[in-house]
């Protein structure tokens, strides 16, 4: 278990297609924190340098691990956010 931080990004399931909105990362911080997709973007954009110091295990690997359970058929879920498309 541990720590881990909550992204918030709309994805759909793949297993029924329910709409899916809070993810669970370990690539970030670790302390509970809750990032919106698009604050990720406009960090990664307007400050490369800050993106790079704060979250230097994302931009080695250029891409996001989340996770999550959908409410709707409750599987489990596994997905990289490629940050290259995404952010």
């Amino acid at each position: 278990m541990g720590m881990f931080d909550t992204v918030i990004i709309k994805l759909h399931c793949i297993w029924c297609g329910a709409e899916i909105e809070d993810w669970q990362t370990k690539d970030l911080n670790n302390s509970l924190e809750t990032f919106n997709i698009e604050e990720l973007k406009k960090i990664k954009k307007t400050q490369p340098e800050l993106f790079k110091k704060t979250f230097p295990q994302i931009d080695k690997h250029k891409w996001i691990e989340i996770h999550g359970i959908c409410p709707k058929c409750n599987k489990f879920i596994s997905l990289q956010l490629d940050l290259e498309t995404n952010i």
